[in-house]
């Protein structure tokens, strides 16, 4: 049986609801885990389930919780504090990190 084109915009309107409701309540989930102080990360690992970038995830935790630079690089260390990374090699790239976010 084949689908119609209404079935199929239908379907893909559905699946797009979906993916913004899930990215809006991802990024109150983190913005909550922030306030709280807990050990946070902001990382696309469901790339294979929704088609968002890193980019896109930063966007909207800026928008909706106006989260800046101190936010993302406080989570951006502790995303390379938890790495299983040489300690010689996490000081490093922390140190490019803080010099890179120091001209944003």
């Amino acid at each position: 049986m084949r689908r119609s084109s209404r079935q199929s915009a239908d379907r893909r309107c559905s699946h797009t609801s979906y993916s913004t409701t899930s990215l809006l309540l991802s990024a109150e989930i983190s913005n909550r885990l922030y306030k709280l102080g807990l050990s946070l990360s902001v990382n696309t690992d469901a790339r294979t389930i929704t088609d968002i970038t890193l980019g896109e995830e930063y966007e909207k935790l800026h928008r909706f919780f106006a989260w800046d630079t101190q936010h993302f690089l406080h989570c951006n260390l502790e995303a390379l504090r938890a790495s299983f990374l040489p300690e010689p090699i996490r000081q490093r790239l922390a140190a490019q990190l803080q010099e890179s976010y120091r001209t944003l």
